[in-house]
């Protein structure tokens, strides 16, 4: 009788679950980069960097706290509800920076997540979508 060899096992769940702190601990290294690049600017360099980006300091240090991939559901979110966001970044690049920045900010992401995944989005964003006016004003062009 021939025992496995530990390079042939293979454990899906243990396997899945390592990825996913893999990832978390990835994204986690991304968020205290971004926060200790602007901890290391001075006030009046993150006043200068805020206001050249439409934000106050305090919006642009809880940007940096949520990581580079905070807005991740935006387009998602655009695309469930038929909204071109290739065409407001072109059109309307203001516009497409205050979606992204809302987005990044919200503290109901789970909920978006959730929808998005269920394919529910369109009907209960409204719910908690801090962008749902603006996307309003889209949906009707």
């Amino acid at each position: 009788m021939t025992t496995p060899r530990a390079e042939n096992l293979h454990y899906p769940t243990v396997e899945a679950f390592i990825d996913k702190v893999t990832s978390w601990m990835r994204h986690w290294k991304d968020v205290s980069t971004a926060s200790n690049e602007l901890s290391r600017c001075g006030c009046d360099e993150v006043a200068r960097m805020a206001h050249e980006f439409g934000l106050s300091p305090a919006e642009l240090g809880e940007l940096a706290r949520q990581g580079p991939d905070a807005a991740t559901r935006l387009p998602q979110m655009l695309a469930a509800l038929g909204i071109d966001g290739a065409a407001i970044s072109r059109d309307e690049p203001a516009v497409m920076r205050d979606l992204e920045r809302l987005c990044s900010l919200c503290e109901r992401k789970r909920e978006c997540a959730n929808d998005l995944a269920g394919g529910h989005a369109k009907e209960h964003y409204h719910d908690y979508c801090p962008n749902a006016d603006t996307l309003d004003e889209f949906k009707t062009h």
